[in-house]
């Protein structure tokens, strides 16, 4: 019972000395009144002020997603026309190699057998692959600047800050990372990759529309000049590769159609000692080395046109479809400039209210900062004392 009573004392002076903290406190609070109000007064004052004054941002918004196909059509076009200059021969990783089909046709006991992936030129035209190049460039800092540095707009913007001439460098790239940070395109969720909403957020919300509209034509057109360039490198490559390719089967034709001339010379010899002026009947000249079954007349004649020819697709067919394939590199490249790298799903649209400042929670917070910094300076006043 003894200790009972003693805990109860002990708490109940404990008690007794909180309130008697927490009285102090709150006349300490009542004599500095004065001082907390003038602080929450000036700190709401400020953040009044500074809400009302502070530059306005509105954000103009689009929502995008994978291009439809009328929109990639350039692209297919430009696929399809070149696509007979791939064949045979991939760039893509693709390979070809012969198996014996067992036939007893002569010449016919190999065929190509081709595997692989697509060609590298459906893979570049893909609406993926265009999609992505549209938005990496949309976030490409390097793409923001090009824009802004041609953009009438945006000239005009910075010619109305009256930047004296020491500033003009300085606060240009301040404006210029300032304004960086406020174009992004975004997933609409964490599994929509191919859904992306674009911001733009600007001074004005008329010029903040202007702007983004100017900026996904601006960078569509930059992917279809990027896609120009990779298909023409593209082709570049694959026609030195068949340029190479002719000059050796060329060569090939030449030593085999040098080689067809000798051993009809050979033949010939052999024909004119044996006095064989015609061809003989009955006469299995397959295993012959040299053709003397033809006879002196037939040799010589064929002697003559062989000397006279001078295109080697007679001798090798496929040199012909290497001239065809390099003649379908040498066609004028199609205009993409119509490519459309992405679909809309929501076109820009203008505003409705600016998204900064935020004046009610920056008043809010002038408030609070201001209380906050009045009950400071009571207690350190008092703590002074």
């Amino acid at each position: 019972m003894k200790k009972q009573e003693d805990n109860r004392d002990g708490s109940g002076c404990k008690n007794d000395k909180d309130q008697i903290y927490l009285k102090d406190f709150v006349e300490m609070l009542n004599r500095g009144k004065v001082l907390i109000l003038i602080s929450l007064i000036l700190f709401t004052s400020l953040a009044t002020v500074y809400s009302f004054t502070a530059s306005e941002w509105w954000t103009s918004k689009a929502k995008v997603e994978l291009p439809d196909v009328s929109d990639t059509a350039p692209a297919g076009k430009v696929v399809a026309m070149y696509s007979g200059a791939f064949k045979d021969i991939n760039i893509t990783g693709s390979y070809s190699y012969e198996v014996n089909t067992g036939s007893n046709e002569e010449k016919a006991g190999y065929k190509s057998i081709e595997y692989g992936y697509n060609s590298i030129l459906d893979d570049m035209t893909s609406d993926v692959a265009l999609f992505k190049r549209f938005v990496d460039l949309f976030n490409s800092p390097d793409n923001k600047v090009e824009f802004f540095e041609s953009s009438s707009i945006f000239s005009s913007a910075i010619k109305s800050l009256n930047f004296s001439d020491s500033e003009k460098g300085r606060e240009y790239r301040v404006k210029i990372n300032e304004w960086l940070a406020r174009i992004n395109a975004k997933p609409v969720g964490p599994r929509t990759e191919n859904i992306m909403t674009l911001f733009f957020q600007s001074h004005q919300e008329k010029v903040g529309l202007d702007l983004l509209v100017d900026y996904i034509s601006f960078t569509n057109g930059k992917v279809a000049d990027g896609l120009t360039e990779d298909i023409k490198a593209v082709l570049s490559v694959r026609e030195s590769e068949l340029v190479n390719i002719l000059k050796t089967k060329k060569n090939n034709a030449k030593s085999e159609l040098e080689l067809i001339i000798k051993k009809g010379e050979y033949g010939l010899i052999m024909a004119k000692t044996a006095e064989i002026e015609k061809p003989l009947e009955r006469f299995n000249a397959e295993k012959e080395l040299f053709p003397f079954d033809l006879g002196t007349i037939a040799l010589e004649e064929k002697l003559k046109i062989l000397k006279t020819i001078e295109d080697y697709s007679i001798i090798d067919p496929s040199i012909l479809k290497l001239k065809e394939q390099l003649v379908i590199l040498s066609e004028p490249y199609p205009d993409l400039h119509d490519l459309k790298s992405f679909s809309y799903l929501d076109k820009p649209d203008q505003p409705l209210s600016h998204d900064q400042p935020k004046r009610l929670l920056i008043v809010l917070f002038g408030m609070f900062f201001g209380l906050f910094m009045g009950v400071l300076l009571v207690v350190l006043r008092n703590a002074l004392k």
